[in-house]
């Protein structure tokens, strides 16, 4: 079974359009267009890797109900840590590289963590963010694959992993 290194904010969840900036408005946080359905198929081993707060990651997880899909939550306080934490999941489930896809929205952190190991890259742009998002400018930031949301992430993989 491939393994699948998710992010949460702004690739899962609509955080940027949702929230608009306020922790007060995490109840009221969504999931992109086929998150549930990819969630729930069960065709890969999930882990997810996200920054941020503890707490306040943990509660938007508790809101949006995906808690239960993981095999690993793993929660660091910033972006630039994501890269180690996706190295190290990867060593500790003894995945080769070509069994793990790397799925995220920023080229800077999840993106080049993944093309660094030597995995499958998704990046996922959802519409309407209003935070910059910086294009793809080495080549270990050029992700593999981007897409617009998870109902084409579940195709994108289908293909991947069956070839």
């Amino acid at each position: 079974m491939p393994l699948c290194i998710v992010d949460l904010d702004d690739t899962l969840a609509w955080t940027t359009r949702d929230l608009r900036g306020s922790w007060d408005r995490i109840p009221l946080l969504t999931l992109v267009p086929g998150a549930r359905a990819f969630l729930t198929c069960r065709k890969y081993e999930l882990v997810l890797v996200s920054a941020g707060r503890n707490d306040v990651q943990r509660r938007k997880i508790a809101v949006l109900g995906i808690g239960a899909y993981f095999r690993k939550i793993i929660i660091v306080a910033s972006p630039a840590e994501k890269s180690e934490a996706i190295r190290r999941v990867a060593k500790d489930l003894r995945y080769a590289p070509r069994e793990i896809a790397v799925i995220g929205d920023r080229v800077e952190y999840e993106i080049r963590a993944g093309n660094r190991l030597g995995c499958y890259t998704i990046r996922v742009r959802l519409g309407g963010s209003s935070l910059p998002r910086r294009e793809p400018q080495p080549s270990d930031e050029r992700p593999d694959h981007t897409v617009r949301d998870f109902r084409e992430v579940g195709q994108l993989l289908s293909k991947i992993f069956t070839t």
